[in-house]
């Protein structure tokens, strides 16, 4: 059940095992989150075109960025890797969190993580096709931002607001820094940053264990709430947070003193929330572990999703239709 999210900051997730999933279409998935696609499918992207619906995933069973499709929502089909080729300066099985949304001047983009062994930390990169389906290439050779004093940046998040385009991403926090969420305001052509990056959120509450990740913008009657995983992405513990912020590059309120909770018998440790809006009715996607198992080769994070409300002003890049 979800609790009105313009207005108050936690809401409690009721997660549905996948049995009843046939039974549900895109303006019919319900506010408790349904199971919809059972393989290893962690960090969530989801991209609409027309009546095509894709999601992407960090790297998994030997792809960099697998995608799956569905026409339905519930029906899923695995249908390959976007990103086969990578950018020399990306290292193979680090590629995380991608973002994938229409690029400005044409065609898609997709933003990601990469490791850099040449700098040592994490780093963001950007890639473009001309279908959603890739092949997605970076051709710069060198990664679109790499903050070695912020001991790295990963997760990146596209975010369309009054029609400019914003990126938002995790500072890494390596080497005893604090980890924190971070934004700045992207070029008309999306190819780099304006100004400075702002900080939005850092780790400071017990329940985060000094983690802040995967940010996710979400505009919900007006009101601009910024949501993120924390907590060890490996455990049960892992869980959603949320805040407000008056901008895309804050001020934002302090987070939640209380994580959005999950309780289920087929999933636990949710996190990387992403939000996309089709036919006036907004949807929250999400990964979690499944099994009952966290953390171990019997286990997997698998792709959840569920309606959070009709509300036609939802502003995203990454499901603009």
């Amino acid at each position: 059940m979800l609790f009105a999210v313009a207005t108050v900051s936690i809401f409690a997730v009721w997660v549905s095992p996948a049995a009843g999933a046939e039974q549900l279409g895109p303006a019919s998935i319900p506010t408790t989150a349904t199971l919809v696609y059972n393989k290893d499918f962690p960090d969530p992207s989801i991209l609409v075109v027309g009546h095509t619906f894709f999601a992407y995933s960090t790297n998994s069973d030997g792809e960099n960025v697998p995608v799956i499709e569905s026409r339905d929502l519930v029906d899923w089909r695995a249908i390959g890797d976007v990103m086969s080729v990578l950018p020399l300066w990306a290292t193979e099985g680090y590629i995380w969190s991608p973002s994938v949304s229409r690029a400005p001047g044409g065609g898609y983009q997709l933003f990601f993580s990469a490791y850099d062994e040449s700098e040592g930390v994490m780093c963001l990169g950007r890639s473009t096709s001309r279908s959603p389906l890739g092949p997605f290439v970076d051709d710069s050779g060198v990664p679109f931002l790499c903050q070695v004093s912020a001991g790295g940046s990963i997760d990146p998040f596209v975010y369309r607001y009054d029609g400019t385009d914003y990126l938002v991403w995790k500072a890494d926090g390596e080497g005893g820094q604090t980890q924190a969420v971070r934004s700045a305001r992207l070029t008309a052509g999306d190819s780099e940053l304006v100004g400075p990056p702002a900080t939005l959120l850092s780790a400071n509450l017990r329940w985060e264990d000094g983690v802040v990740e995967r940010p996710a913008f979400l505009d919900a009657s007006g009101v601009l709430n910024l949501y993120f995983s924390a907590g060890d992405w490996s455990s049960a513990d892992y869980a959603i947070g949320t805040t407000t912020c008056s901008s895309p590059l804050g001020p934002c309120a302090g987070s939640a003193s209380q994580p959005v909770t999950i309780a289920s018998s087929v999933a636990t440790g949710a996190g990387s929330p992403t939000f996309f809006a089709v036919d006036g009715y907004t949807y929250l996607a999400f990964s979690a572990w499944t099994n009952g198992v966290v953390g171990n080769e019997f286990g997997h994070r698998a792709l959840f999703l569920m309606t959070i409300g009709a509300d036609p002003i939802v502003e995203h890049a990454e499901a603009s239709l």
